[in-house]
């Protein structure tokens, strides 16, 4: 499982299964972020037994977390 979100916060409990994005706006037509990131990124990862390290190894989010104060203990358990 992922969560893909421009909020940080929104995989708080599960960092190790966030990707985060930039806010997509119907306003800006030439926003390829989805189909040139999000998608190849998606199907890279349904091949995985495990998506946590392959997202660990790209954003680091435990440490962004940490870099804005926020206690990351018990975050990168796995559990």
């Amino acid at each position: 499982m992922v969560i893909v979100d421009n909020n940080p916060f929104s995989f708080l409990l599960q960092p190790l299964n966030g990707i985060p994005c930039i806010p997509f706006s119907a306003g800006q037509p030439h926003d390829i972020q989805l189909l040139e990131v999000i998608l190849p990124l998606l199907k890279h990862l349904s091949k995985q037994k495990d998506v946590r390290p392959v997202l660990y190894d790209r954003f680091h989010m435990p440490e962004w977390f940490q870099k804005h104060g926020i206690p990351a203990s018990a975050l990168t358990s796995g559990e």
